[in-house]
């Protein structure tokens, strides 16, 4: 199925997300912040972006809008 990155500095969000994503049959990994889960996102191309809107640091609007300019990565926000 698809790979898919999820981001987000909570980490119990992060595992029930991936958790829910794994059983439903994608290949889920894991990112606790934006600086990261963008440095993977713009490494491996994953198929699906879920990005979380507040974080400290780099925040999921960061995220988003630098995504928008180096890939075509779908994303979905988390609120």
């Amino acid at each position: 199925m698809a790979r898919i990155i999820v981001i987000d500095d909570d980490a119990d969000i992060v595992r029930l997300v991936a958790i829910r994503l794994a059983r439903a049959g994608h290949d889920v990994d894991e990112y606790y912040d934006g600086t990261s889960g963008l440095g993977a996102i713009q490494s491996s191309k994953p198929d699906l972006a879920v990005v979380d809107w507040m974080m400290p640091g780099l925040d999921g609007i960061a995220v988003c809008a630098r995504i928008r300019e180096t890939s075509g990565t779908p994303i979905i926000m988390l609120t």
